[in-house]
Parts: structure tokens; C-alpha cells; sequence
């Protein structure tokens, strides 16, 4: 779960919100995973900030170093080549 306000005042208000709902549907927090007063984190994957959600750099530095295929085979390009054995093997 995470909470952003533009206000602190706003902020403790939402807080109240979200512990009154936990309470009531009687969740639990894993306080190992709690943490407040963050301005930046990572959340499922991806960093939020002051100026929103943004892409995890530790994934896309990842993707921009993937090499790129040396060949694409197209599904149409299998099947014409699986279709040309069968008929060798026919013969």
C-alpha cells in the first residue's frame, strides 16, 4: 500500500484513513516491510517519486543492454519449413 498527499496535515488525514480500513477488514502489516516518511522508493518493480511512477532504472538498464536477435523466424516461416520436411519424409 502506498500513501501520497500534497499536505502534511492531508497526509496524516489519509493515514488515519487506510489504519481505520485495515482495522476494519482486519488486515495485518508486515512492519519488516513498513516504511514512512520516504520521499522515493521502489514499489512492485518501479520507483515512485515526487513526479510519479517511474520505470525501475536497475530493469531498463537491463533491457537497453539486452542484445537485439540476430534472426526473426516468423510463426508463418516455421510452419512453411516444418510443412517442406513432412513432405521430404513423404517422398
Amino acid at each position: 500500500m502506498v500513501v501520497t498527499s500534497e499536505e502534511k496535515d492531508q497526509h496524516i488525514v489519509d493515514l488515519e484513513k487506510l489504519f481505520i480500513t485495515i482495522a476494519k477488514y482486519n488486515l495485518k502489516l508486515n512492519l519488516d516491510k513498513c516504511v514512512f516518511g520516504v520521499e522515493a522508493g521502489k514499489f512492485l518493480g518501479f520507483l515512485l517519486t515526487k513526479r510519479g511512477i517511474e520505470a525501475n532504472p536497475d530493469k531498463w538498464h537491463a533491457i537497453i543492454g539486452m542484445r537485439s536477435p540476430l534472426f526473426m523466424v516468423s510463426q508463418t516461416q516455421v510452419s512453411l519449413f516444418v510443412f517442406i520436411v513432412r513432405l521430404q519424409i513423404a517422398d
